[in-house]
């Protein structure tokens, strides 16, 4: 019973669950509730746009991810705080920050045209709709700041791994999760779990991890024209 109370307790955990359990229920409840709201409007009864489910699903996940990110945050309020006080000089960060982002988006755009030249066209513009916008924001700021509580701070920080499995596991849920299982998605996303997951090991601040990962989907959703 005290182990279970101090796994109840640990923040670690608490942000793992509500990752990969509450955001989940979260998602599938949203989408639920947008596709009967999307067949009320289509029978008249709302003046509500219709919506896709490609857009009610993105739609979902935006919603989903802002909610936990919001609560991730609070919780780490303090680690925020004292990570913040902790970087040692705006050029230090500056320079970490650009080098890294550069050296993710050179490499996987390197690994992405070695694969299939062609990725970057399989995305339609035209199905998104009015949820373009809340979708960049979600790419470029939402999912890396999530990203990096869940598998930098919460996996690395964990005091029951070594600190080298802690980073092999980060990195291989990073690239699992991230790419939804899609084998050559994981090899284009192999050197941002390997950087990002590298730059926390030895920092331990998520501002720079955040700031890398911010950075480089900020460049990444730019250079695919969105």
């Amino acid at each position: 019973m005290e182990f279970i109370s101090k796994a109840i307790k640990c923040t670690q955990l608490q942000i793992l669950f509500l990752y990969f359990v509450v955001m989940d229920i979260l998602l599938v409840a949203g989408v639920l509730i947008l596709e009967i709201y999307n067949i009320i409007s289509q029978d008249g009864l709302t003046e509500m746009v219709e919506i896709n489910f490609i857009q009610t699903s993105i739609l979902a996940m935006i919603s989903s991810g802002a909610i936990i990110m919001t609560i991730v945050v609070i919780l780490l309020k303090n680690e925020f705080i004292k990570n913040f006080y902790n970087i040692s000089s705006a050029l230090h960060y500056t320079v970490w920050v650009v080098v890294a982002a550069g050296l993710i988006l050179a490499l996987e755009s390197g690994i992405s045209m070695a694969i299939s030249p062609d990725i970057a066209g399989d995305i339609e513009l035209k199905e998104l709709g009015h949820i373009l916008s809340p979708l960049i924001v979600y790419m470029v700021f939402i999912s890396p700041i999530l990203s990096e509580c869940v598998f930098r701070y919460a996996i690395m920080s964990c005091k029951f791994l070594n600190q080298y499995v802690a980073l092999v596991v980060s990195i291989l849920l990073f690239v699992g999760v991230q790419s939804s299982g899609d084998f050559n998605q994981m090899l284009i996303l192999l050197p941002a779990g390997i950087i990002l997951g590298y730059t926390y090991l030895k920092t331990r601040n998520l501002w720079y991890t955040i700031g890398i990962h911010i950075l480089y989907c900020m460049l990444g959703t730019i250079l695919i024209g969105i």
